[in-house]
């Protein structure tokens, strides 16, 4: 029954009055067991993960701005 989605709180509730037993259907969704989800990764997680990757894109990117500086100021200061 709990893989079925058709047993919902509707469904309960109309078979809970048909047995003479008076329950509002809020009150059966209410107790009804909730489906776990499996518990998402931590942002400490991803870093331990994924920090090789975070320090190698952030030595590139700066790698780069420097390469490209320097290649701008050379430019500028050859003698025409």
């Amino acid at each position: 029954m709990p893989g079925d989605p058709g047993w919902g709180a509707p469904r309960i509730h109309g078979g809970l009055l048909k047995l003479g037993i008076d329950i509002g259907e809020s009150s059966v969704s209410k107790y009804m067991v909730r489906s776990r989800r499996p518990p998402s990764q931590t942002w400490r997680t991803f870093l331990e993960n994924h920090a090789q990757q975070l320090v190698s894109i952030d030595f590139g990117s700066s790698y780069f701005k420097e390469t490209r500086h320097t290649a701008c100021t050379q430019d500028s200061h050859k003698p025409q």
